[in-house]
C-alpha cells in the first residue's frame, strides 16, 4: 500500500486555505509530492461536447515555480490534456509525444519542460477535468508519479469544493454585515455599494479568467 502522507499533506494544505488563492497552495504542495515545476487544472468549457472531442479546454487554476512565465489558458481537445479529458486514463508522456498540442503552447517553450503526467477527474459540478504535472529536468515520471497524481487527482475536486463553498460562504456573510450597517443607518446606500464591490473584487480577482468568458 502506498504512503498516505502525501494524501494527508495534500488534505491539510487545502483545510488550512481560507481564500480563493489558496487553490495556488493546494498545487504547490501536490507539485513539491511529484517533484514537478508546476502544476494545472484544466476543465472542459461549457458547451463542449467531451466525447465527440469538440469544444475548448481552458486553465482553471494552475501553481508554477516561476511566476514569470505565462500560463497557457485555453487547448484545442486534440492536445494530450484533451486525450487524457476523453480516454479516462492517467498517462506520463515527454515532449516528444506527438499528442502534445500543435503549436506547442508558449509554457512548454519558454519552460523548457520536458516531461508530464496528467490525471483525468471530474469536478464536483460534474465537468471533466485533467489535473497535469509538468517536469523541467530529464527524469521521466515513473508509474509511482503516475499512481500518486491519480490519487490526488481523486481528492483534488472535492477539495477545491469545499474552498469555494468556505470563500463564498464568508463573502455572503461579509455582504450581509454591510446590508444590516446600511439598514441602520451607520453607513450611507453609496457606501455600502462600495464596500459591497470592493469585497467582490477581492474575492475573486484570484481567479482565472478564460479566454472564452
Amino acid at each position: 500500500m502506498r504512503d498516505a502522507a502525501p494524501i494527508t499533506r495534500l488534505v491539510r494544505a487545502a483545510a488550512a486555505q481560507d481564500a480563493l488563492q489558496g487553490i495556488g497552495s493546494i498545487l504547490r504542495t501536490i507539485t513539491e509530492e511529484l517533484n514537478g515545476w508546476g502544476a494545472l487544472i484544466w476543465m472542459a468549457a461549457p458547451g463542449s461536447d467531451v466525447p465527440a472531442g469538440a469544444g475548448r479546454i481552458f486553465v482553471l487554476a494552475y501553481w508554477v515555480l516561476d511566476s514569470t512565465i505565462r500560463v497557457w489558458h485555453e487547448l484545442p481537445f486534440k492536445s494530450m490534456t484533451g486525450f487524457v479529458m476523453r480516454s479516462g486514463k492517467a498517462e506520463a508522456i515527454d515532449i516528444d509525444d506527438e499528442r502534445i498540442a500543435k503549436p506547442m503552447p508558449q509554457m512548454i517553450i519558454d519552460s523548457k519542460s520536458r516531461h508530464f503526467c496528467l490525471a483525468p477527474m471530474r469536478m464536483e459540478d460534474g465537468s471533466p477535468a485533467v489535473l497535469e504535472m509538468y517536469r523541467v529536468e530529464d527524469k521521466p515520471f515513473t508509474g509511482d508519479d503516475v499512481e500518486l497524481l491519480e490519487q490526488m487527482a481523486a481528492v483534488l475536486p472535492a477539495l477545491y469544493a469545499s474552498l469555494t463553498d468556505r470563500v463564498g460562504f464568508h463573502l455572503v456573510d461579509q455582504v450581509s454585515q454591510i446590508s444590516r450597517e446600511a439598514d441602520r443607518g451607520k453607513i450611507s446606500s453609496e457606501k455600502a455599494l462600495q464596500e459591497i464591490v470592493d469585497r467582490v473584487n477581492d474575492v475573486f480577482r484570484p481567479l482565472e479568467v478564460s479566454l472564452f468568458l
